[in-house]
């Protein structure tokens, strides 16, 4: 029913530095064609120089769903993406398949 999404952040620089990590979904095959990719989640982190962090976020059913044609949320079977980074550029991307 829940899928958790680990994704870590590594502060490269030499200086103090924050980041909002950004989680997006993509429907990957849709009866009708939904927002081709959604921002779920997002979270800022603060990092030291030369810092990691484990940035946890929990995807839902409801997250998978869409308003149909007929104004109904539905949810559809089949293959998702998740990915991380931000509009400008795809950090890391990881597809999955959901069924009832």
């Amino acid at each position: 029913d829940t899928l958790k999404v680990s994704v870590k952040v590594t502060n490269i620089g030499d200086r103090v530095g924050k980041e909002v990590i950004q989680l997006y979904l993509r429907d990957d095959i849709a009866c009708l064609d939904p927002d081709f990719e959604r921002l779920i989640r997002f979270q800022k982190v603060e990092l030291k120089p030369g810092e990691s962090k484990h940035v946890d976020f929990l995807i839902t059913k409801n997250d998978l769903s869409f308003i149909s044609a007929d104004n109904i949320r539905i949810t559809e079977e089949g293959s998702f993406t998740l990915m991380t980074g931000d509009r400008m550029k795809v950090v890391m991307s990881v597809n999955f398949e959901y069924f009832e």
